[in-house]
């Protein structure tokens, strides 16, 4: 009888499987700690500027599954990441006469929404 429960056991644990519920959430937020953005040329001139940056949050479905044999377990893990689309130049408005145009502008990835995408494990 002990043995039969222990093979049951056994059985249930190479069946096992958590699952998270997918919520992947894109919004545009601004650094902290960066708010204003200060950008300085060579010669100290600088521009200034608020900026938003698109951020992901949120849950995305991962799965493990255990088994008797080797590997011992599989294991699907995803991340919510941007749905990158281009990159845009966001104007940095308050600069110093004289500033370079290098420090005039950012160019920063540019997306509107965010995706649970599979990460790779190696």
């Amino acid at each position: 009888m002990k043995i039969l429960f222990f093979l049951f056991i056994l059985y249930l644990n190479s069946k096992t499987t958590v699952l998270a519920v997918e919520n992947c959430e894109f919004s545009l937020r601004k650094i902290p700690g960066f708010d204003p953005l200060i950008l300085t040329d060579k010669n100290g001139r600088q521009c200034r500027g608020s900026v938003e940056l698109p951020f992901c949050k949120g849950y995305c479905r991962s799965s493990e599954a255990g088994s008797i044999g080797f590997p011992s377990k599989t294991q699907n893990s995803s991340a919510c990441i941007l749905i990158k689309t281009s990159e845009r130049r966001v104007p940095l408005s308050d600069c110093d006469e004289g500033a370079s145009d290098e420090i005039r502008f950012i160019k920063l990835p540019h997306g509107t929404s965010c995706k649970c995408s599979i990460l790779p494990i190696n």
